[in-house]
């Protein structure tokens, strides 16, 4: 939940490199994960490297939108 951008400001924005860093643990691999969703926007810049960083794992992505997926969300 929250607005994506590339640093955190208040504590409560989506950004990429917790995400990043899930997907690819040091000495590790995810086998699964499920994302539940909600946002009403934020950075193209932050949203286009998340969905990179999906787009390339290996493991299996549920993705779920709760509520709102808008503007770069919908990335």
């Amino acid at each position: 939940n929250g607005y994506i951008d590339d640093a955190e400001w208040f504590g409560d924005e989506i950004t990429p490199e917790p995400l990043h860093e899930l997907l690819y643990p040091p000495g590790g691999r995810v086998d699964d994960l499920r994302i539940i969703l909600h946002s009403y926007g934020g950075r193209c810049n932050a949203a286009l490297r998340t969905s990179d960083d999906l787009r390339a794992c290996p493991c299996n992505v549920d993705l779920v939108v709760s509520g709102t997926a808008a503007s770069p969300a919908s990335v």
